[in-house]
């Protein structure tokens, strides 16, 4: 984490009561935090645990040399410790996500996947020119909280499960992105029902207008999110409307073939033409030439040439 945030700033970008053992932090409110943790397995002297799991005694982290606890349950710190009661978990997390990600200064890359695939293939493909992180996993608020402020961009990684985790499926607005990237949506009933439609359709509804919607365009239902956006939208995919389009694919012995503004792509990776595409999209929006495009794609495909 960054050392400048202490207890007190942390007790406010949470939304929580600050409680100070009877005798206090050496530095009181000021006293900085080194790391978050939310398992008991990992925690270390100094750090602070965040009781996520209602079930687990958040008090006992004291025990194991935590400097303070996060917890829903009031928890009465020791002698040199502290305490932050918040609310409820998801809401907290929520807002840890959305301060750690406005203090980041290069692209803010959102994808909402329902696997890992297409985040991971942006973040190979920006990273043969510029430096970035990719943040995925249930806790990804917290390990952003540690990004340096040197990357030129991030990209981080949302599905359902992290949302069903965290009881964040009644939150509408999560984080500021500058770009938000959705490659499916084929695993959910596009009905208002359907809770990740309501998450998915406020983050595309509060986009700038400054901001990038990429979509997949070969799925129907993107062009409802489409009209509902305020933000530039790009889609890409095989069909005619798209603006990223890839014509004649097809299957190879090392991956997969296609035409792109009439050049030959080969690629020799794992992941489909859609995330592919998505990674180009991405690019583009952040302003890549062709001749940059280009290398990156070079780039990638000599990395992945050197894994076979």
């Amino acid at each position: 984490m960054n050392a400048t945030v202490c207890t007190g700033e942390l007790a406010g970008i949470v939304g929580g009561e600050l409680v100070l053992g009877s005798l206090p932090p050496l530095g009181g409110r000021l006293e900085p935090v080194s790391r978050i943790v939310t398992d008991l397995s990992q925690l270390g002297e100094g750090d602070v645990f965040w009781a996520l799991n209602p079930d687990v005694p958040a008090d006992w982290a004291f025990a194991s040399h935590a400097l303070g606890v996060i917890s829903s349950r009031p928890v009465e710190p020791w002698a040199g410790r502290f305490a932050i009661h918040v609310q409820d978990n998801g809401q907290a997390l929520a807002r840890v996500a959305d301060w750690a990600v406005r203090m980041q200064p290069g692209n803010r890359i959102f994808v909402i996947e329902n696997e890992p695939t297409t985040s991971s293939l942006i973040h190979q493909f920006l990273s043969t020119r510029l430096v970035g992180q990719l943040h995925c996993g249930a806790t990804w608020p917290l390990d952003l909280l540690g990004v340096s402020s040197a990357s030129d961009f991030i990209v981080v990684a949302i599905n359902d499960s992290f949302l069903k985790i965290n009881g964040l499926s009644d939150q509408s607005h999560l984080c500021s992105s500058d770009i938000l990237v959705i490659s499916s949506l084929a695993n959910h009933e596009w009905e208002t029902r359907d809770p990740f439609h309501k998450i998915v359709a406020d983050e595309v509804s509060q986009l700038p207008s400054c901001s990038w919607l990429i979509l997949n365009g070969d799925e129907a239902a993107t062009f409802t999110l489409a009209s509902q956006a305020n933000a530039r939208v790009m889609f890409c995919g095989e069909k005619a409307h798209c603006s990223v389009r890839a014509q004649s694919v097809c299957q190879t012995e090392s991956g997969v073939r296609f035409e792109l503004d009439n050049q030959a792509i080969c690629h020799r990776g794992s992941n489909s033409t859609a995330d592919l595409l998505a990674a180009i999209a991405v690019a583009q929006a952040i302003n890549w030439t062709d001749a940059e495009i280009c290398d990156a794609m070079n780039g990638l495909e000599s990395q992945f040439a050197s894994q076979l």
